[in-house]
C-alpha cells in the first residue's frame, strides 16, 4: 500500500509513514486498515453498496486490491445474484466494483445490461479506465445504429419501391410505418447522428417486434403490407 509513488510512502521526520485521508469515507478507511492490520474479527459480515464502492476506490488508489479481494468477494456475494432493475448509475458502480476486484462474471453481466438498457452516452465519476468506458459505449452505439439503419432502410425502400407492390400498397405501408415511428417518439426523417436517439437497444428492438402490419382489400384480394421477411431484417 505504501510502496507506490505516493506521498504516503515517504517517511515523516519521526521515521513514520503517515496516511493523510481527508477525502476518503471514514468507515471504508477503517475497514481497509482493519484488513491490512489483521483485525479480521472486527470486519462486518456485509456492507452497504456505497461503502463497497468507497472500498473499491481505496483499493484502486492504494493498489491493495489483492489484500481485500477475499473479503470483497464475500460482501459482493451477500447482495445475491439478482440485482435490482437496471439503473445507469447503479450498474456503472457494479462495473467499477467488478473491475477492481476482478469479478469477471459480474463485470460481463453488468456490461451486457448496459449495452441493452442504457439510453444515453456512458460516463462516470469513478476512476474506471477511459478505455473500458469508450469500448462499451462504442459497442452500445453500434447496436443502436444496426437497428436504426435497418428501420430507416425499410422506410427508404418504401419511398423508392419499384417492385410488384402497387403504389397504393407502398403508400399505406409507408404511412403506417411513419405513424408508428412518430407515436414511439422516433424521428420520421433519419437523423444525421443515429446515436443521438435517446432509446435503448431493448426499446428499439421491442418497437420493431411490435410493429403492426396493416391490411387492405383491393378487388377482392386481401393484401398484407409488411411481410415477416421485412420485419425480420430489422431485429
Amino acid at each position: 500500500m505504501l510502496d507506490g509513488p505516493f506521498s504516503e510512502g515517504i517517511r515523516s521526520n519521526d521515521n513514520f509513514f503517515e496516511v493523510k485521508a481527508f477525502e476518503w469515507n471514514a468507515e471504508a478507511l477503517v475497514i481497509l486498515l482493519d484488513i491490512i492490520h489483521g483485525h479480521h474479527r472486527c470486519l462486518p459480515k456485509d456492507v452497504e453498496l456505497d461503502i463497497l464502492i468507497e472500498l473499491a476506490m481505496l483499493c484502486d488508489y492504494y493498489r491493495c486490491e489483492e489484500i481485500v479481494e477475499v473479503f470483497a468477494e464475500r460482501w459482493i456475494a451477500a447482495f445475491g445474484e439478482d440485482k435490482p432493475p437496471y439503473e445507469d448509475e447503479a450498474t456503472m458502480n457494479w462495473i467499477f466494483i467488478a473491475w477492481v476486484f476482478q469479478k469477471g462474471k459480474l463485470f460481463t453481466s453488468m456490461v451486457a445490461a448496459t449495452l441493452q438498457h442504457r439510453k444515453i452516452p456512458m460516463y462516470t465519476d469513478l476512476p474506471l479506465p477511459s478505455t473500458i468506458v469508450e469500448k462499451v459505449e462504442a459497442q452500445r452505439v453500434k447496436f443502436i445504429n444496426e437497428v436504426l439503419n435497418n428501420l430507416y432502410g425499410l422506410q427508404e425502400s418504401l419511398l423508392v419501391t419499384n417492385d410488384d407492390c402497387k403504389r397504393e400498397c407502398a403508400l399505406m405501408l409507408l404511412g403506417s410505418l411513419m405513424k408508428q415511428m412518430r407515436e414511439a417518439g422516433l424521428e420520421i426523417l433519419e437523423p444525421n447522428d443515429l446515436s443521438s436517439t435517446v432509446r435503448s437497444v431493448v426499446e428499439l428492438r421491442r418497437f420493431v417486434s411490435g410493429l403492426e402490419t396493416p391490411v387492405w382489400h383491393l378487388a377482392g384480394v386481401l393484401r398484407a403490407f409488411m411481410t415477416k421477411e421485412d420485419l425480420g431484417k430489422m431485429k
